[in-house]
């Protein structure tokens, strides 16, 4: 689910010249203001636009580099980065007032839990800093659940939820962090793609009549799927210090 498409879709999210290379975790502290140095980079900005302190929440000192529509601002020349890499699914048995729903005929061996489900099917995912130029770098993750927080979408998106009524705040939310090391001072573009063994559901009940399915948001398809940005543009802006 990702925000920004029909219902909860969180495409944000749940809804990335340079020799830019994919980094160990380290701890950070994404989005806006509060900065600080974090492993011998530039400043790290920890606070997300919507107010959540990205660097506690998930223990790594690295900017939440996002694109200006999701009210991202430019990251600052030397600091280490990540981009938002998530999913958002049901609790598990489904919420108050927010039952398990799928499409008829949708086939999962998790069917009381939508991210269980998920994490079964995801193979890998894939990064790649400014496609189709002289500057392109590509990064796979084989491993996908090395690099990734299970926590609710209350703990990421703050008490109101992706609703902002709180109804979806005890729903489960995971995000992937991989750290890259600073690119060159202008605008790179991104992309992110997820690899499922299936297709995948998110358990959510329809919000505004979209259809349970990929077309309403509410699932990732079985193979490559470019999140970023088949459902959502997402270019980043590194800036002089």
């Amino acid at each position: 689910m990702f925000r920004t498409l029909p219902g909860l879709s969180v495409v944000l999210l749940s809804l990335l010249v340079g020799t830019a290379r994919a980094e160990p975790p380290g701890k950070p502290r994404g989005g806006h203001h509060v900065s600080r140095h974090g492993g011998g980079h530039g400043p790290v900005a920890c606070i997300t636009p919507w107010g959540v302190d990205f660097c506690a929440l998930t223990g790594r000192d690295v900017t939440l580099a996002l694109p200006p529509e999701m009210g991202g601002s430019p990251v600052a020349a030397g600091s280490s980065w990540t981009i938002a890499t998530a999913w958002g699914t049901n609790a598990r048995g489904g919420l108050p007032g927010l039952p398990l729903s799928y499409r008829p005929g949708y086939q999962t061996a998790f069917p009381d839990d939508p991210m269980q489900d998920f994490v079964s099917k995801v193979e890998r995912f894939t990064v790649v800093i400014d496609p189709g130029t002289h500057r392109e770098r590509r990064f796979v993750f084989r491993e996908p659940m090395e690099r990734a927080l299970l926590t609710t979408i209350g703990d990421y998106w703050g008490a109101g939820g992706l609703t902002g009524t709180g109804i979806d705040a005890d729903g489960q939310w995971i995000t992937f962090v991989p750290t890259f090391a600073p690119l060159s001072v202008g605008d790179h573009e991104i992309h992110f793609i997820y690899t499922l063994s299936a297709e995948s559901c998110d358990g959510f009940p329809s919000f505004d009549g979209e259809p349970l399915t990929f077309e309403g948001g509410h699932c990732l398809p079985a193979g490559d799927f470019a999140i970023f940005p088949d459902w959502h543009p997402y270019t980043i802006t590194f800036a002089p210090r």
